[in-house]
C-alpha cells in the first residue's frame, strides 16, 4: 500500500491512531476521500481488474444507483474451494430483492458507493460487524 501510495497509484493510505472497528474505520475513510465513488476493500478481498471500470460506468449511466456490489466470489479456505468461482449469481437493477440479501448473494463489503450518499448515511459506530 505504502509503495503504491508513493509511487501515485492513486492510492491513500489512511490510519487511525486507534482501533475503530468496521464502521468507524469506513466512516474515517468516507470523511478522507477525494473522488467521486468510495470503494471498500477488507484484507482479504481482491476485485477483478476490470471491476472499477464497470462500476463507474454503471453509476455514471445509472444516477439513481446508490451503488454496485460484486455479484461473485472464491472460498480461500482450502484449494480445491479457492479454484471454484460460484455462478449464477443474480445482477439486480434498482433495489436489491430480499431474497438476495438472505441467500447472502451480495457482497455488500466490497462494494462501490457514491460518496454522497455514505455522507448522508454514515455507518452506524454502535452496532459491531458488518451493520
Amino acid at each position: 500500500l505504502e509503495r503504491s501510495e508513493a509511487e501515485g497509484e492513486g492510492l491513500r493510505v489512511v490510519r487511525s491512531p486507534i482501533r475503530r472497528g468496521f464502521a468507524g474505520a469506513r466512516n474515517l475513510g468516507v470523511r478522507a476521500a477525494r473522488g467521486a465513488y468510495v470503494v471498500f476493500l477488507e484484507s482479504d478481498d481482491s476485485l477483478s481488474p476490470d471491476f472499477i471500470q464497470h462500476a463507474v460506468s454503471a453509476l455514471e449511466a445509472r444516477q439513481e444507483f446508490s451503488g454496485v456490489v460484486p455479484t461473485g466470489g472464491r472460498f480461500h479456505s482450502s484449494e480445491e474451494l479457492a479454484n471454484r468461482q460460484f455462478k449464477g449469481f443474480m445482477t439486480y437493477l434498482g433495489d436489491c430483492p430480499t431474497y438476495a440479501l438472505a441467500a447472502n448473494q451480495v457482497s455488500a463489503p466490497t462494494a462501490m458507493l457514491r460518496r454522497t450518499v455514505l455522507e448522508q448515511h454514515a455507518y452506524n459506530e454502535t452496532l459491531s460487524g458488518y451493520a
